[in-house]
Formats: C-alpha cells, structure tokens, sequence
C-alpha cells in the first residue's frame, strides 16, 4: 500500500512539474533569447564544419549567425526603446502633477495678495503685516518645491525648455517671496505671480499636450508597424513649443515693466524704479538663454533629419 502511495504521489508530482512547463511554455519569451539561441547553434555548426574543414558550409553557418544576431539587437533596441517611452510618460505624468499642485497654491498666494494690497496702507494692522508676512513663507516653501523640480529635470536630462521654463520660476518665486516679506502687495508683485500662474499652466499644458502627442505616435506605430518611429520629432516639438511660450512671456513682461517704467507714480518712487531696473536685467539674461537654447534645437532638428 505504502508503495502504491507513493508511486500516486509520484505520479500527481509529475503531473504537477508537466503542467508548470506547459503553463511558462506559454509566457512570452524575452524579446531577441530565440534569435539568440539560433545564432548559438549556427555557431556551434560553424565550429564543427570548420574542424572538418568544411569552410564554405562554415561561412554560411556564420553569416547565419550574424543575421541571427542582428535581429536579435533590433528586437532589444524596440523593447528598449518601447521602455524609455514609457518611463518619459511617467516623468510627464509626474510633472504634470507637481505643476498642478504648484498652480493650486501660487493662485491662492496670488488670490490673497490681492485682497492684502485692496486694503488701504494707513488701515493695515499688525494682521496683515503678519498675514503678507505668512504669505512670504508660503511661497519660501513653494519656491523650495520649485527648486525640487528643477533639480528633478536637470537629473533626468531630457526636456532643456521645461527646465528652463521651471528655472525661471523659480526665480520669480524668489522675487515674490523677498516682496512679500518685506510687505510689497502693489502692482510688480502680482505681476510676478500672475507671470508664474500662466508659465505653470503653460507647462501643464505643454505635458499634457506631450503625453497625448506620444499615444498617438505610439498607436500609428501599432498600426503601421515596419515603418520608422520618431520619438525624437515629437521630443523636439514639444520642446519649440516651450520656447516659444518662454519667448512670450519674456515679451509680456518686457511690455509690462516698460509700461510701469513710464507710470509717474513709479517714476516718483525710487525703489519701485530699481526693482523694475534689475527686472529687465533678469529679461535680458532669459533672452540670452532663450536664444542659446534655440541653437541647440536647431541643431538636435538638423541632426534628426
């Protein structure tokens, strides 16, 4: 009986074994591991032909095996190519979420700016004062978070506008900060919050829009399969669009300041006058940055064509 047992047990072990190599006969093999396998075989049969002296028979065997080869690294550049995509989406993915939460809080930065600066001077309390001043440090810690993201983009290496988009947030998060610390609610300080407001969905948008513009090639790719794929053409896109949005906020700004620079309450106040003074200093910095980074996508579009 014990043996009968056993023999049953042995028997249902393997069943069991069999239906395991049945079931990961099954899953999908890793991409290139047939050719690869084939290639190891055409070779083994060079080798031997060779020890025979068969060298015709060899070299066939052996060019077999370099094509073997060669659609075994086409297959790995598809799966690694198939990868980076999906890891840029998750980026944009990401991006887009740190931009919306940005936005969210920098309007309500804003949205309280403005109530403060609509009380009149000689009716602000210690309240407000304190509150503008509570204010400054909200937008410390969002302007941190900026920081963050830049750091992110620059780490990642992929998208030099957005990263110069965020970098110049930054900067102006900075400025708004030091003004509203020192309880300055007037007309350049929400300029530069409205500035961050529109670059923030400017961005969202331009990922948006980036996300959107690679499932599509990706579902072309799936229908036209053996036809070239241009990731890059995409990449490049979305990249001119940026710039060119980093180049109209450059102008609106340009045309708010010299506006404001030709206001004679500004020209009475000498502060005001400087801090309008280092703004155009700070554009004309942007435009030589813009004008560099147009360059080099001029370059990256002559090189992928």
């Amino acid at each position: 009986e014990s043996k009968d047992g056993e023999s049953s047990e042995s028997s249902e072990s393997q069943e069991s074994q069999s239906g395991q190599q049945s079931e990961g006969g099954q899953q999908q093999q890793t991409p290139g591991r047939e050719e690869l396998e084939q290639a190891q075989k055409m070779m083994q049969e060079a080798l031997d032909q060779l020890k025979k002296q068969q060298k015709e028979n060899a070299l066939k065997n052996q060019d077999q095996a370099i094509a073997e080869l060669e659609k075994a690294a086409k297959e790995l550049e598809e799966l690694l190519k198939q990868l980076r995509e999906e890891e840029k989406e998750m980026v944009l993915a990401a991006l887009e979420a740190r931009f919306q939460r940005m936005l969210a809080l920098q309007t309500q930065i804003y949205e309280t700016t403005v109530d403060l600066d609509a009380t009149e001077r000689e009716k602000w309390l210690d309240t407000a004062v304190s509150k503008c001043r509570e204010l400054a440090q909200e937008q410390v810690a969002l302007t941190a978070e900026c920081t963050l993201t830049a750091a992110l983009l620059r780490e990642d290496g992929t998208s030099v506008a957005i990263l110069l988009a965020v970098e110049d947030i930054e900067i102006d998060m900075g400025s708004i900060s030091e003004r509203l610390q020192g309880t300055r609610t007037g007309t350049l300080t929400q300029t530069l919050e409205t500035d961050v407001i529109e670059a923030l969905k400017e961005l969202i948008e331009a990922t948006q829009q980036e996300m959107q513009e690679m499932k599509e090639q990706q579902q072309q790719g799936e229908q036209q399969q053996g036809q070239p794929k241009r990731p890059d053409l995409v990449d490049l896109m979305a990249e001119i669009k940026v710039l060119r949005s980093l180049q109209l906020r450059v102008n609106r700004r340009t045309k708010k300041i010299n506006d404001l620079l030709a206001d004679p309450e500004v020209q009475a106040s000498g502060a005001d006058t400087a801090d309008l003074q280092e703004q155009l200093a700070e554009l004309a910095r942007r435009q030589d940055r813009l004008r560099e980074s147009a360059i080099e996508l001029a370059k990256k579009l002559e090189q992928s064509r």
